[in-house]
C-alpha cells in the first residue's frame, strides 16, 4: 500500500547545540490544501499556533521549559499527497524570521528526546505514531526521570495544540499507515516521564570525540 490520498505530512525543523538539526511531524486530513500556495498557509497556519503565548504554543512551551539555548525551532513544512504517495505532489513553508530558542546550559546529548505517543483508540502500531521531540535541559526527579510537573506541562501543551487546531476546522490531525493506506483521526496523546533517544538522530549525529585504546594481550 502507500500513503492515501488527501493528507498532508506537517513537518517540523530546528537546530541544535553544535550545529546539528532536529526534526519531527505529524500528519493531516482534511485541510483542503491542493497547491503549494495553500500548503503555505496551512504552515502559516500550523506555525502561528505553536508559537502562541498560551497553552497551544506548543514549541513556545519547550523552548521557554524544556530547551537550552542553542536550541530553537526555524521552520514547518508541508508536504502534499493530494493523489496519494509515495512522493509528495508539493512543499509548503513557513521560515520562522525570530527563531524561538530556549535559553541556560545544556544538560543532555542532542539525540536526547522527549516522546510523545499518538493514539487513535484503535490497537496496534498502523493506528499510534510518535513524535520525538528534543529536550535539553529539565528538572529530573531520583530516578533520573522527567518531574510530574515538567511531564504534565509537556502533555498538555501538545494536547492543547493539537484539540485547538482540530476545533477551529483548520484540519484533522490523524495517524497515517503507508502499510495498510489508511488515515485514521487522532484521539489523545500520551508521554512518560522517561527520556529517550532517537536512534536515527543518534546515527546521523556528527562524532566529536572518539577515544581508542590497545588492549595487552594475554600470555599465552
Amino acid at each position: 500500500m502507500a500513503i492515501p490520498a488527501g493528507v498532508v505530512r506537517v513537518v517540523l525543523h530546528g537546530n541544535l547545540p553544535g550545529g546539528e538539526i532536529w526534526e519531527t511531524g505529524f500528519w493531516m486530513d482534511n485541510t483542503g490544501v491542493t497547491d503549494a500556495s495553500l500548503a503555505d498557509a496551512l504552515a502559516n497556519i500550523i506555525a502561528g499556533t505553536l508559537n502562541a503565548n498560551d497553552e497551544s504554543g506548543a514549541l513556545a512551551q519547550m523552548a521557554l521549559e524544556f530547551w537550552s539555548a542553542g536550541m530553537n525551532w526555524t521552520e514547518v513544512r508541508v508536504y502534499g499527497y493530494p493523489n496519494g504517495g509515495p512522493k509528495a505532489a508539493f512543499v509548503g513553508l513557513f521560515t520562522n524570521p525570530t527563531p524561538v530558542a530556549g535559553s541556560g546550559t545544556n544538560q543532555f546529548p542532542n539525540q536526547v528526546a522527549l516522546v510523545l505517543t499518538l493514539n487513535t483508540g484503535l490497537a496496534g502500531r498502523s493506528y499510534r505514531g510518535r513524535m520525538y521531540i528534543p529536550i535539553g535541559k529539565g528538572a529530573l526527579d531520583g530516578m533520573a526521570e522527567l518531574t510530574p510537573q515538567l511531564l504534565s506541562d509537556f502533555v498538555t501543551t501538545w494536547r492543547t495544540f493539537f484539540s485547538d487546531v482540530n476545533v477551529s476546522d483548520t484540519g484533522r490531525f490523524v495517524v497515517v499507515s503507508a502499510e495498510r493506506g489508511i488515515a485514521t483521526p487522532l484521539s489523545a496523546v500520551k508521554a512518560d516521564s522517561r527520556l529517550d533517544i532517537q536512534r536515527r538522530r543518534a546515527n546521523q549525529q556528527a562524532i566529536r570525540q572518539t577515544v581508542s585504546q590497545p588492549v595487552s594481550p594475554h600470555p599465552a
